[in-house]
């Protein structure tokens, strides 16, 4: 170090800058400018942190302005605010205080309250005491009730938000009183149901004075009012869909008598009777009505497309009428029976009028009544022959089945020029009118049920055919086809009399083709699938017969267990002169051999249908082409020269 009164050795600065001792000044004199300026600059330091200090105090004292404004607010609101608020500790459910809003909704002081627990001073037990809410959630609201220090029960609005204070979570539960409310909804609901009770007694008077109107006071029908308006839109309905509808004017033969010796009471009770007899013979979309008296109309509505199977259904009503009608019926203490006489027309074109109608079918009432009373007359008279016609055979066909005037007639069936199988026809050996085919009196059996017992002898027939066809070598494996119909396959035990047919003729059940036709598959095809799939274990085969016609659903189709479909003629017919009919034989075809199953044409009546069918990969063929179903004997010496042909 060098002594304050040491100095330089000559240094001065010399020419590259570089600063020397000057041997003349003091090395004391040439340090202090460095001290000044080290001590002026940490001068400068404190000055700038003073302040920065002052700075952050004043934000310090305007913060703490703003919190003590702020909880001076808070502390306001929760004095002054109309809502009830209690700070309630969430773990022991202590009330930590309230404001005075709260205090007066309840009744009580701030020390009668704080301290104890907020559902036994607040929410009575037993009334949907306070929910104890997992933190985290953020708000509870809904309507309890409040029981006040004077044993008062106040609704309130209650709400809880969970908060945290000091570490420690606190419920802020606020109420509100809702008693106003409550009684204002009270109020609506009194009056919306008494406007209810008015609207429903509204109604009531309107429907009386509309049953009033359009009904019949005593029995309750519809009167001449509703009746005509009723019959102008079943002709509108029936000039539409073009199905028929009748009207039957039905009027009692003994009222008058009735009337003249039980008294007027008893007679209103005969026609009371008779309402309630006539609507339990008709359908709910039937009309039943009374013009006055002892007059009574009937409207039967779209009974069929065709006049006359109208006009049967429409007999077959009126004489269940006429049957519930003469049924004893007990007047005054007396059994008293009074028989109808019924007349009826058969409807349904543009030309048709209420007042025609009506006036027809009185005429044919008359004209019942002058047959004798208790009796049915229709108004065209070549409908009402055709009618009695039918009832006349229909009494032969029940005849006919019990004296076996039946026979089956044998089609034979070819494939690849052999005869494979046979359909078994019904024919009818009429004593009077001959020989009558299946088209004369199916739909006949069908509709009165007549079908069932022939069905089953036509069944056993072709079992017992069977029997004796397997007796011989040309005949023991041709299949018979027996047509089902839908009554037969609709019966309970169907199976087991198809079972017992075969067994009772010792038939070979795989000899037994059954056909069935489409519509009658669109009826539970569940249970029919069941029955086919039944008979199948034992052997049986079955057809789809005139396929091609009726609903024709892949859906089903697929699901039923058959052996072969059977295209119908009239696409066998038309398909040489029609493309669409030709389309639809070859989409039978492919659809048979994709789903493994035979295909046969009905109706082959020439050659060039043969030779179509045949390019287009049908080769079983049932038709006049080949023969006509014929008799027994007649089929057997047919089959005899045809084996001879092709021998």
């Amino acid at each position: 170090m060098i002594s304050v009164g040491e100095r330089c050795n000559g240094s001065t600065r010399d020419s590259s800058g570089d600063l020397g001792c000057n041997p003349s000044v003091p090395v004391q004199v040439q340090v202090l400018p460095v001290a000044n300026q080290q001590f002026n600059q940490q001068a400068d330091g404190v000055a700038d942190t003073n302040s920065q200090a002052a700075e952050l105090l004043s934000e310090l004292e305007r913060t703490k302005a703003e919190l003590q404004e702020k909880t001076l607010y808070l502390q306001t609101l929760f004095e002054t605010v109309p809502v009830g608020i209690f700070v309630v500790d969430a773990e022991t459910r202590l009330v930590l205080d309230l404001n005075p809003h709260a205090q007066k909704l309840i009744g009580a002081k701030k020390d009668q309250i704080v301290g104890y627990r907020c559902n036994n001073v607040v929410c009575p037990a037993g009334d949907r005491a306070c929910p104890i809410l997992d933190f985290g959630q953020t708000i509870d609201q809904s309507e309890r009730v409040v029981l006040t220090k004077d044993g008062r029960r106040l609704p309130v609005l209650k709400s809880v938000v969970q908060l945290v204070n000091d570490g420690h979570r606190v419920l802020v539960e606020s109420f509100v009183d809702i008693t106003e409310i409550k009684k204002a909804q009270t109020e609506i609901l009194n009056a919306n149901a008494d406007l209810s009770t008015a609207q429903e007694s509204l109604i009531a008077a309107k429907e009386a004075a509309e049953l009033a109107a359009l009904h019949d006071p005593l029995t309750k029908l519809p009167n001449r009012r509703l009746l005509s308006e009723r019959l102008r839109q079943v002709m509108v309905t029936s000039t539409r869909s073009n199905l028929k509808s009748a009207l039957l004017f039905i009027d009692l033969d003994d009222f008058k008598r009735v009337n003249d010796t039980l008294g007027h009471d008893a007679g209103d009770i005969l026609l009371q009777t008779t309402g309630c007899r006539l609507s339990s013979c008709v359908r709910d979309v039937d009309t039943v009505a009374r013009l006055g008296g002892d007059e009574f109309v009937v409207i039967l509505e779209g009974l069929s497309e065709s006049q006359e199977k109208a006009a049967n259904r429409a007999k077959i009503v009126a004489e269940k009428i006429l049957a519930i009608v003469s049924q004893s019926c007990r007047l005054n203490g007396r059994e008293c029976i009074c028989t109808a006489s019924i007349g009826i027309v058969v409807f349904g074109g543009q030309r048709d009028s209420i007042d025609n109608v009506l006036q027809q079918a009185d005429i044919a009432m008359y004209h019942a009544k002058a047959k004798g009373r208790n009796g049915i007359h229709f108004f065209a008279p070549a409908l009402q022959e055709a009618i009695m016609a039918r009832a006349a055979l229909e009494e032969d066909l029940r005849q006919a089945i019990g004296t076996k005037q039946f026979v089956l007639h044998y089609q034979p069936q070819i494939e690849a020029g052999n005869v494979v199988g046979v359909e078994a026809l019904i024919r009818w050996n009429h004593a009077t009118r001959g020989t009558l085919a299946p088209a004369e009196f199916i739909s006949m059996a069908e509709e009165t049920g007549l079908i069932v017992p022939l069905g089953t002898w036509v069944l056993e027939t072709a079992c017992k055919q069977i029997a004796a066809w397997a007796q011989s070598d040309r005949t023991s494996d041709m299949t018979v086809a027996v047509n089902i119909s839908a009554r037969q396959l609709r019966q309970p035990d169907f199976v087991q009399q198809v079972l017992d047919a075969v067994n009772r003729a010792g038939a070979n059940p795989r000899n037994l083709k059954l056909e069935l036709t489409e519509s009658m598959l669109l009826e539970n095809i569940e249970e029919v699938i069941g029955k086919m799939a039944d008979l199948k274990v034992h052997g049986l085969s079955f057809s789809l017969d005139d396929f091609g016609t009726g609903y024709s659903s892949l859906a089903y189709l697929k699901r039923l267990p058959l052996d072969q479909l059977k295209i119908d003629r009239a696409f066998v017919r038309d398909m040489l002169t029609d493309v669409t009919s030709s389309t639809i034989a070859q989409t039978a075809i492919c659809l048979g051999n994709a789903m493994g199953l035979s295909v046969m044409a009905e109706g082959v009546e020439t050659s060039e249908e043969r030779s179509l069918l045949a390019s287009l990969g049908c080769h079983s063929y049932q038709g006049y082409l080949f023969s006509p179903a014929l008799p027994l004997e007649e089929f057997e010496q047919w089959l005899r020269g045809f084996a001879l042909g092709n021998s």
